[in-house]
């Protein structure tokens, strides 16, 4: 987790100068995913500037969301927490590129 909370750093770091808008996809048990949040939260709080989306995975319409974006970043479903950030797609640790 450790590896995929860095490259979410380097993503939205690098996107900083852009309007950047960051999906984040969970489930409310997941330790993980109040792991990613915890993390995120803090780079807002330290004056990094992105919108933060939240969606619980176990919402119908938040799912249905979730399979669009997976369809077209073509990334296979896997375990949250799942997070969409410009051309890029994490799930849990593996990332996937638009293109």
């Amino acid at each position: 987790m450790r590896k995929a909370l860095l490259g979410i750093l380097l993503l939205v770091v690098g996107l900083a100068a852009f309007s950047v808008e960051v999906l984040f996809f969970y489930d409310e048990g997941c330790p993980h995913c109040k792991e990613v949040w915890n993390f995120l939260s803090d780079l807002q709080n330290q004056g990094l500037s992105f919108e933060l989306k939240a969606y619980e995975i176990h919402a119908p319409e938040n799912w249905q969301l979730l399979f669009r974006l997976l369809s077209v970043y073509r990334a296979e479903v896997g375990p949250v927490p799942m997070l969409f950030v410009g051309d890029v797609a994490v799930v849990y640790e593996t990332f996937y590129g638009l293109g």
